[in-house]
């Protein structure tokens, strides 16, 4: 048995964080200093990542009001909010979590301090200081659909800060995104409670052209372009996820606010930021692969194409290119694949 105060390995599967400290008591206590999924370091590297590259919502600077605002849809094991609350310190991270077993599970065996706030900051005196950001960590348990129209209402009477980031990674075991948080009042309520030129960044299981999973991300992609702004796509292995992230708008569409960053620029900020942090893994190879999403004026119509790169449309390495999982994917992994099926039918 380990000495005390020793740091020891757990499953990273099992929990998301990669290591546990022994308290006094000998319990296990999460380190906040480790992501365990790859589709978490994703998601951060992504958000903090493109903040950097907006200039005024870098996650690691302190302005007037103290920091920036980062919302999280969904507790989860806790890992990200603690990384993110402990990694850049100027934040304040909100959590919405509708299930109490979640947040149970996280508190009382993860060791992770969430004091619980009864709803979003501006609407609610349960958080100090109460419209200025700062270091600190929140839990409002509820819908998160509820909670996003607070947190909208708040920022459009100037009682809160809009956020920086807001994270969407609410699905259940199946991979099913709850109606609600995929709808368009929804997505409206995060596109007003982000800063231009701040990001939606969420998580989505992934699949092969033509299954139910692959429908979903393109559909999604669809709606955060329609509602918040140009999406950029991220391929995640392990597991087998895509990271979508949308960067809301500054100002009227066709004034030259259609920025997009090239992959170059994402992996070389992305180390910079990295490092600025202190993580312990490098942001901008996380983020290097990154891919513009192009939805057509074509309903279902979706294509990704390498962000910055100019390549021949007619290549076939283009039609291989883009974050769908290859049919010798779903052929190893999925005992219910059959090539024949049409697409679209499976």
């Amino acid at each position: 048995v380990p000495e005390q105060g020793s740091e020891v390995e757990v499953e990273a599967a099992a929990t998301g964080l990669g290591f546990a400290t022994l308290k006094g008591r000998g319990d296990g206590e999460a380190d906040v200093d480790v992501l365990g999924y790859e589709y978490l370091r994703c998601m951060t590297a992504a958000a903090a990542t493109m903040c950097r590259l907006d200039g005024e919502l870098c996650l690691l600077r302190e302005g007037i009001a103290g920091g920036q605002r980062v919302i999280c849809v969904g507790l989860g094991s806790g890992a990200m909010p603690a990384f993110i609350a402990a990694r850049f310190p100027g934040t304040t991270v909100e959590v919405v979590e509708i299930d109490p077993v979640v947040v149970e599970a996280v508190t009382s065996h993860h060791g992770l301090a969430m004091p619980l706030r009864r709803a979003p900051m501006g609407a609610s005196e349960d958080w100090a200081g109460l419209a200025s950001p700062g270091p600190g960590l929140g839990l409002v348990m509820g819908d998160a659909a509820a909670f996003m129209s607070q947190a909208a209402s708040a920022v459009a009477a100037g009682a809160a800060p809009p956020a920086a980031v807001v994270f969407l990674d609410a699905y259940d075991g199946e991979g099913n995104v709850p109606g609600h948080l995929v709808s368009p009042a929804f997505l409206d309520d995060c596109a007003a409670v982000v800063a231009p030129g701040g990001v939606v960044v969420a998580n989505l299981f992934n699949g092969v052209d033509g299954s139910v999973p692959r429908a979903n991300v393109m559909a999604f992609a669809a709606a955060l372009d329609a509602h918040v702004g140009p999406v950029t796509s991220w391929p995640v292995e392990q597991p087998v996820n895509v990271v979508l992230a949308a960067r809301k708008r500054k100002g009227t569409a066709g004034e030259g606010t259609e920025i997009r960053f090239p992959r170059r620029e994402l992996r070389n900020t992305g180390s910079v930021v990295g490092k600025e942090a202190g993580l312990e893994w490098d942001a901008g190879r996380q983020v290097r692969r990154a891919f513009w999403v192009e939805n057509g004026e074509v309903a279902g119509s979706f294509h990704e194409r390498a962000a910055g790169l100019n390549l021949n449309p007619l290549s076939r390495f283009v039609d291989r290119m883009g974050t769908v999982m290859p049919a010798e994917w779903a052929e190893d992994n999925d005992p219910g694949y059959n090539p024949d099926v049409p697409r679209g039918s499976r």
